[in-house]
């Protein structure tokens, strides 16, 4: 049996969200109620949630996260030591109904963080949908407004209809901008795609041929770029995958990536924040000098 690893956070993203529900569980169970501390929110990067396990003590279909590029799907890191993955381990049926897997999410500020989640096992997992079990899809939904959280996968998945892209836009600020040599791709945002002028928090270094957004920074700092709107998933992962090639992103269990398609909150110059898909500089590749203003066009104009 796989050993507890007390040192990675737990990425919560179905029922466990709902207190209440998991320390009625705890209770009747003989656990401590207060097993698991939350972090943070975070997203679950190229992963949808899907009902995907017929759960006997539910009474119907519960949920299951399963690959997708471009959905993202929402939960909470929770604190969870040797005793939490005990109770965690018991209560998801590991390692016979749901499997521990090791991921890769991202928080809100952009930051990847290692955790572990449960997924159904292999021959557990039914190859269609499943009608969620009465009442389950409301724990879940009230867990997830519970941390601020949208519920548009988990209601799409629960009517058993095909989600839209939860997080439709993409942020560019360097040679894909309008004018630029990779523009072209932007095309794949689709017919009817549209992009206005927006700023992330970070900073923008000067790698040469092309610029790289380091997260962090000092306070206000932003760099420039637009942000576009694909006009469904289909467009979006026809883009993100064109784009990870391009940016030398490998995926989240690679380490060694020129840059890492994250997840940051973009501002229309009308004050609103998106949130939105971006590439930022790869945890490996070295600090280059900054351009101080955060406009890659406006630094071309003065080289």
């Amino acid at each position: 049996m796989q050993q507890s690893s007390p040192a990675l956070p737990y990425f919560a993203y179905g029922s466990n969200l709902h207190r209440e529900d998991w320390q009625r569980w705890c209770t009747e169970n003989g656990f401590a109620t207060n097993l698991l501390s939350p972090q943070e929110t975070a997203y679950l990067p190229d992963w949808e949630c899907a009902f995907r396990l017929d759960s006997a003590s539910r009474g119907g279909g519960v949920l299951d996260v399963v690959p997708c590029l471009g959905q993202a799907t929402p939960g909470v890191l929770f604190e969870a030591g040797f005793s939490a993955w005990r109770a965690l381990d018991r209560k998801e049926g590991y390692p016979n109904v749901y499997q521990r897997r090791e991921v890769s999410v991202v928080c809100a500020d952009g930051r990847e963080r290692r955790a572990q989640t449960y997924c159904v096992h292999p021959e557990r997992c039914s190859k269609k949908p499943l009608p969620p079990a009465a009442g389950y899809a409301g724990l879940v939904r009230a867990g997830l407004q519970g941390h601020g959280l949208p519920t548009e996968l988990l209601d799409a998945a629960a009517a058993g209809h095909s989600a839209g892209a939860l997080i439709p836009h993409v942020f560019v600020y360097g040679t894909l901008l309008a004018g630029q040599c990779r523009a072209q791709h932007m095309a794949l945002t689709g017919e009817r795609s549209s992009f206005e002028a927006a700023s992330v928090a970070g900073v923008l270094e000067d790698l040469g041929a092309y610029p790289g957004l380091r997260l962090g920074g000092p306070p206000g700092t932003r760099v420039q770029g637009e942000l576009h709107r694909c006009e469904d998933l289909g467009a979006l992962q026809g883009l993100l995958s064109l784009l990870d090639g391009v940016e030398g992103f490998h995926g989240y269990d690679h380490d060694a990536c020129l840059y890492r398609r994250t997840l940051v909150e973009a501002r229309l110059d009308a004050g609103d924040d998106v949130r939105a898909w971006t590439y930022r500089i790869g945890n490996e590749v070295p600090r280059a000098p900054v351009i101080q203003d955060g406009n890659w066009l406006a630094h071309l104009s003065r080289s």
